[in-house]
């Protein structure tokens, strides 16, 4: 048996994840008006093809309209990046234990290297 599972709101918390993603941008003097305008947890389809959410391009998006520390705030993100499985649902475990590895595939739409870097 094969089982396909969604990263996002299935195996980890997006909810509590982007809440606290917002207080590192309110920790860098960014407003939630200004990170909420800039953010996007859904892929866009542009004239370029395919846009999805990468914390680190919504930093520049930001930069050119606010006065913020692009080295701080990247700082900052990257030591969050380092500590999710806070985020990870406490039954995935468990669950993902009783199956054979090979048998799990876990699918998201999110953009490849920050949705890798979550999931590991």
């Amino acid at each position: 048996m094969k089982i396909f599972l969604d990263f996002d709101d299935v195996l980890f918390n997006t909810a509590s994840f982007k809440e606290e993603l917002i207080k590192i941008f309110l920790k860098n003097k960014v407003s939630r008006k200004n990170f909420l305008a800039s953010y996007k947890d859904y892929p866009v389809v542009t004239k370029s093809g395919l846009k999805k959410y990468n914390p680190f391009k919504q930093i520049k998006i930001l930069k050119n309209n606010l006065k913020i520390d692009e080295t701080k705030i990247k700082k900052d993100l990257k030591n969050f990046l380092t500590k999710l499985s806070k985020f990870v649902f406490q039954d995935v475990k468990t669950f993902l234990s009783s199956y054979h590895q090979k048998d799990i595939f876990i699918i998201s739409y999110g953009e490849t290297n920050f949705q890798q870097n979550k999931i590991k």
